[in-house]
């Protein structure tokens, strides 16, 4: 474009507009078509070559300061100040997934899982790969990590053991990811993988089970997350202590790392809740907490029976979910008892009715894992005796 101006008058007759309009457009234009040729001939930056890298760093959460000194290495002749910009630009656009935290009881659960073959640098310059061993109790949150430079069978046992004398104890169940030093044949979800021997017996010793005895294909399907999709309902119905909350809790992690919103919670701390939030005058508000959350998971359900003015809330927001989203219900009493706790027959059934309509009911059978680590437990120290 020349330096000429255009007769914006002209145009402006021409077009049918104000002649303004048309200076404005033309001054957009010119302002473009410099911003354009200044970006073609501004050369790359000292950092240009070096962003793949710096990405990678700020994904492992690596400071700008040890990024900087890492590239300076590798050629970098520019400057920390370049380097801390561009490493706060990442942080910035980086999107992070909105998550809920899912709340377990105290010496429920812990989860296990590797950051694999991190490769590290030594002052001399020698390149070799690490391992952490994270662990994470469920309920406190605390963590126990180790540092190894192999994930085989014994380092595994070694860093459990290690955890359980950092942190004070053992919890109930221990959830892993499909490693290959707990399971001989891995499948897309821990739960329906074949464990390793090996490790079953170290289970066994240390005193923390799992659920093997479910119908594969139902798990493989619950974990493809299509119920959520779908707004279908899942109900879990076994005896205590065969898994029924370590399932659950394993679905409400994956709907959370695929970006669903889950909560999880005790039935008789839902409807204490929901009474206390009415006497408050705030039960609209409470009703509508609970019924937003893409996944809600309630345990227990029939532990303890619940007052006339508590079912009929959990009916409320059982009814307020229907259809709009999932809910995972556990319970060790057939849902043709269901009534006993509920004190109600008519309100049973149509809580039943929004439940039942549009869900998956999934028996769990099999011996309590903690009756018979008790048992085993009870049967050593009578030998002992002996």
């Amino acid at each position: 474009m020349t330096d000429t101006k255009p007769n914006f008058a002209a145009l402006a007759r021409r077009y049918n507009c104000d002649y303004r309009t048309v200076k404005r457009y033309y001054e957009l234009g010119q302002e473009q078509t410099l911003q354009e040729a200044s970006r073609r001939n501004v050369p790359p930056t000292l950092i240009e070559n070096f962003k793949t890298l710096i990405n990678e760093k700020v994904e492992l959460g690596c400071s700008a300061r040890s990024i900087f000194y890492l590239i300076q290495k590798r050629g970098y002749s520019g400057s920390y100040v370049t380097v801390r910009r561009y490493v706060k630009s990442c942080k910035v656009t980086k999107q992070h997934k909105a998550t809920v935290r899912v709340e377990t009881s105290p010496g429920l659960s812990a989860q296990v899982d590797w950051k694999e073959n991190l490769k590290m640098t030594s002052k001399n310059g020698e390149v070799f790969t690490v391992n952490i061993f994270l662990y994470v109790l469920g309920y406190s949150r605390m963590k126990y990590l180790q540092l190894t430079t192999s994930r085989e069978q014994p380092i595994l046992f070694d860093c459990l053991n290690n955890a359980f004398f950092e942190l004070g104890g053992v919890p109930e169940e221990i959830w892993f990811d499909n490693m290959k030093t707990v399971v001989d044949h891995s499948k897309s979800q821990f739960t329906h993988a074949v464990f390793n021997e090996t490790f079953r017996q170290y289970a066994k010793d240390a005193g923390f089970q799992f659920q093997p005895k479910l119908k594969k294909t139902d798990i493989v399907d619950l974990h493809t997350l299509r119920f959520l999709d779908n707004h279908d309902n899942i109900l879990f119905v076994g005896n205590s202590g065969v898994g029924k909350t370590h399932l659950a809790i394993s679905l409400a992690l994956e709907a959370l790392d695929k970006g669903h919103s889950s909560y999880f919670i005790l039935s008789n701390e839902l409807v204490n809740k929901l009474l206390k939030a009415q006497q408050r005058g705030a039960l609209e508000r409470a009703l509508k907490q609970y019924a937003n959350y893409d996944l809600l998971i309630i345990d227990e359900m029939g532990y303890l029976p619940f007052s006339r003015d508590g079912a009929t809330l959990l009916f409320q927001l059982i009814n307020a979910r229907y259809e709009k989203k999932s809910t995972i219900i556990t319970t060790n009493i057939p849902l043709s008892q269901w009534s006993e706790f509920l004190q109600d027959k008519k309100l049973t059934n149509a809580l039943l009715d929004r439940l039942v309509h549009h869900s998956k009911v999934i028996p769990i059978t099999g011996n309590s894992y903690r009756m018979k680590d008790y048992s085993e437990r009870k049967t050593r120290v009578v030998t002992t005796k002996k």
